[in-house]
C-alpha cells in the first residue's frame, strides 16, 4: 500500500514539473535541495525525499548532514517529515512558494 502511495506521489510530481531557480541558503545547504546538486524543489529531491521515509537514512549518501539539514522544506524546525515532503510537492507543482 505504501508502495503505491509513492509511486502515485512520484508520478503526480513527474507530470507537473519543477522550477529549476535556486534561492537563498540555510547555513550552507539550500533548503529543498536534498540531492546536493544546487537545484531546489526538483523532482528528484522529492523522489529521494520519498525514498529517505520508506528506506531511512541509506539514501542520503553525499553527505547526511548536509541532505538531513536540507530536508526542513516548510520551515518548521522538524527535519525529515511527511509534512517537509508535502509542502515540497506544493512548492513544485506551483500551490505554494518556498522559504527563504
Amino acid at each position: 500500500m505504501i508502495r503505491l502511495g509513492i509511486l502515485i506521489l512520484t508520478f503526480f510530481i513527474i507530470s507537473c514539473g519543477s522550477p529549476n531557480e535556486p534561492t537563498k541558503p540555510i547555513t550552507s545547504v539550500l533548503r529543498g535541495d536534498l540531492n546536493l546538486n544546487d537545484y531546489q524543489y526538483e523532482i528528484a529531491d522529492a523522489v529521494l525525499y520519498s525514498n529517505y521515509l520508506v528506506s531511512g537514512n541509506e539514501v542520503f549518501t553525499k553527505g547526511f548532514l548536509k541532505q538531513y539539514k536540507a530536508s526542513d522544506v516548510n520551515n518548521d524546525g522538524v527535519y525529515v517529515t511527511a509534512e517537509d515532503l508535502m509542502y515540497m510537492v506544493k512548492i513544485i507543482v506551483g500551490e505554494a512558494e518556498p522559504y527563504e
